[in-house]
């Protein structure tokens, strides 16, 4: 399991990096990582890029690690695109979006171009190059 995010205070994202096996522990202690991030007040925008994530947890835990997430932020400005490409993922995904206790804007793509869109900000090569990303 590897899990490694920056922040992007000009563009004011947040991306971060899943790959591996992660249970709910794991996601749970990402999201505290990164609230605890000196420049996480400049943050609006987020790309999570699981494609290389093998999600190991129920529908259950995801509905809690929403409602986890909601306790910490229903700024309806903000924008969270995760970027997939499993359908398992996808699925659970998905039930991020649908939890009605969930006020931001959340969304879940197959391409980086349409998160890209969805977050109006062209994402270069450049941000995603890890070598200055904070491991968790």
């Amino acid at each position: 399991m590897k899990m490694i995010f920056k922040i992007f205070p000009k563009e004011h994202l947040l991306i971060d990096m899943l790959e591996g096996d992660l249970v709910y522990s794991d996601l749970t202690r990402l999201i505290k990582t990164e609230f605890s991030h000196e420049n996480i007040n400049q943050v609006k925008k987020v790309l999570s890029i699981i494609t290389k994530a093998n999600l190991k947890v129920s529908a259950q835990e995801i509905k809690a690690y929403s409602d986890f997430l909601a306790s910490k932020n229903q700024d309806t400005q903000f924008y969270w695109a995760i970027l997939t490409d499993q359908p398992h993922s996808t699925a659970l995904s998905y039930l991020l979006q649908i939890n009605s206790n969930f006020k931001i804007n959340i969304s879940v793509f197959s391409t980086l171009e349409a998160c890209s869109a969805f977050l109006s900000i062209p994402i270069t090569d450049l941000m995603l190059s890890t070598e200055d990303y904070i491991e968790v």
